[in-house]
């Protein structure tokens, strides 16, 4: 969302201003709000999952209020503001990302923004006719580290810094917010049951976001049944061996009948060798 110094509703008793000039003002971080998580406006028709959003007001350092004689009231400097996607600096071309490099142009704070309280920047404003009404209004989209001349010192806030934060809320800050920005709080998706919903005594119903449809809570799930104690396991019977059963032994056979043997042969007259007979030796010739 663009700048829009004097188009948001203060609450019931806002009184446009006269615009200022379209040029580059220098201001300061004044203001931090954590909205919470919030529905995203459609694109091209399609909705958008819903978004982490934050609100920044800067305070113009050399633009006031007038008071009754029409005389600047340097007690009461002009702010601007707009709120935009809460998103992880790696976003590069994010709105929020822009933002958080304007305000800690060297990185010295390493992406948190509640240490970004007070930093000087330059906020250019354009002027155009208003939506609603008669005459002009600011409007802008642009953030720039803060500008350093020659012999200029910017000067501090004149109203303290002021930071809402959802996870630990403090009434006094946010009954300061104007309604617009109290009601954008408390149409967050997490309300119902938040800190500030407990404080506020608001219950745990949180009102439905415009255009989204109510949903009824899932139930809760029933309790899982108690564990069943194991049962000790029964070791098996194991039967008792039965010995086999004795079978006789087979019958050993008779041994066979040995036969008599026949009476022996009467004994035969054993003849002598003849003897050796020497051949006779022939005689020697004479």
């Amino acid at each position: 969302m663009s700048f829009n110094a004097n188009d948001k509703d203060g609450g019931g008793n806002f009184t446009p201003i006269e615009a200022l000039e379209p040029k580059s003002y220098p201001a300061r971080l004044v203001q931090l709000v954590l909205m919470g998580l919030q529905p995203s406006r459609p694109y091209n028709g399609q909705p958008k999952p819903p978004k982490e959003r934050m609100y920044v007001a800067f305070e113009l350092s050399h633009e006031f209020m007038k008071d009754e004689n029409g005389n600047d009231d340097p007690t009461k400097p002009r702010w601007v503001g707009e709120d935009f996607a809460f998103l992880n600096l790696t976003a590069d071309r994010a709105t929020s990302t822009l933002r958080y490099n304007a305000l800690d142009p060297a990185g010295q704070f390493g992406g948190e923004w509640l240490q970004l309280g007070g930093a000087p920047c330059q906020v250019t404003l354009t002027k155009e006719p208003r939506k609603v009404g008669n005459g002009d209004t600011n409007y802008g989209g642009h953030v720039s580290p803060a500008a350093e001349f020659p012999g200029y010192t910017q000067p501090p806030l004149v109203n303290d810094v002021r930071i809402f934060d959802l996870d630990a809320p403090d009434l006094t800050i946010f009954n300061s917010l104007p309604k617009w920005l109290q009601d954008r709080i408390k149409t967050n998706l997490n309300y119902a049951g938040s800190p500030l919903a407990v404080l506020l005594g608001e219950g745990t119903t949180a009102p439905a976001p415009v255009g989204e449809a109510t949903v009824a809570p899932a139930p809760a799930p029933a309790p899982a049944p108690a564990p069943v104690a194991p049962v000790a396991p029964v070791p098996a019977v194991v039967a008792e061996p039965v010995a086999p059963a004795v079978t006789e032994a087979p019958a050993i056979p008779a041994a066979p009948v040995v036969p008599t043997p026949p009476p022996a042969p009467p004994a035969a007259a054993v003849e002598a060798a003849p003897a050796a007979v020497a051949p006779t030796a022939p005689d020697a010739p004479a």
